[in-house]
């Protein structure tokens, strides 16, 4: 009969470091996905409020159309009735505000979605971090190549 295998590992300190390098430059990474899909929600948000006040502009108002990087425009909007969405690629599609509203509000939802799923693996990395900086520690100062057994020292991906 075989013997059962063990999930035990001896890692080296060298090993150790690296992998709390890896997991640190990780955690950097969700960090920036997180802070752009932030930043595209308040991009969602925002064009459902400016199309639903573009709908309350009385008459013949002029408005301010951002042209980007803080230029603006006064025009004077000809129908709030139909609106242009980029689909990409320089491709529109004209569509009402409710129609508006609803692609915006599916977009918001799948938005929220990744960030929850981006926070679950910023706070696994946290948690892996912790570990390793525990196990790190552990290392005797007379002995900077042995590490004590590290069978809960997390693999980073």
């Amino acid at each position: 009969m075989a013997e059962p295998q063990s999930n035990t590992q001896k890692l080296t300190v060298q090993q150790a470091v690296e992998l709390y390098n890896a997991a640190r430059n990780q955690l950097q990474a969700t960090q920036q996905q997180l802070a752009t899909l932030n930043s595209y929600l308040q991009e969602v948000v925002n064009a459902v409020t400016a199309a639903q006040e573009l709908e309350s502009v009385p008459g013949k108002e002029p408005v301010l159309f951002s042209l980007g990087s803080g230029v603006f425009a006064k025009a004077l909007p000809q129908s709030s009735e139909k609106l242009l969405i980029n689909l990409g690629y320089n491709v529109y599609q004209s569509v009402t505000l409710q129609e508006l509203q609803a692609k915006m509000e599916t977009r918001k939802k799948e938005l929220l979605e990744s960030i929850a799923e981006m926070q679950v693996q910023h706070q696994a990395l946290l948690r892996d971090i912790q570990e390793l900086e525990h196990v790190l520690r552990s290392v005797p100062k007379n002995k900077p190549n042995a590490l004590h057994d590290t069978s809960t020292t997390p693999s980073v991906s």
